[in-house]
C-alpha cells in the first residue's frame, strides 16, 4: 500500500510538473533602421506627419524606427523635396540618399 502511494504521488508530481502555463508578454517592438548620405545641409526630415528634426548624413548616424510602412517627408530651407512612402523591413539597414 505504501508502494502504491508513492508511486501515485510520484506519478502526480510528474502530471503536475508538465502542466505549465506560459506568461506571454507584450511582443518586443521590431525595429528597422535608416541613415541619409548625400547633401543634408539645411535638411529636415518628418515621420508619418511627426515634429520635423534636422538629419546628419553619415553611416555613423543611424536612426532607429518601427518596422513597417512609414511616410517620409523630406525638407530643405523649409520646402518639402520628397513625400514618400518607405518600407522598412526588420532588422535591416535602409540608406536615404539626399541630393
Amino acid at each position: 500500500m505504501r508502494r502504491l502511494l508513492l508511486l501515485c504521488a510520484l506519478l502526480l508530481s510528474l502530471f503536475l510538473s508538465g502542466c505549465s502555463s506560459k506568461e506571454e508578454g507584450p511582443k518586443p517592438i521590431e525595429k528597422s533602421y535608416f541613415y541619409f548620405s548625400g547633401k543634408a545641409k539645411d535638411v529636415k526630415i518628418s515621420i508619418d506627419n511627426g515634429v520635423k528634426f534636422g538629419v546628419i548624413a553619415s553611416k555613423k548616424s543611424v536612426y532607429s524606427i518601427d518596422a513597417g510602412e512609414h511616410v517620409m517627408e523630406i525638407y530643405r530651407n523649409n520646402q518639402m523635396i520628397l513625400k514618400y512612402e518607405f518600407v522598412f523591413e526588420k532588422d535591416k539597414v535602409k540608406e536615404i540618399v539626399l541630393q
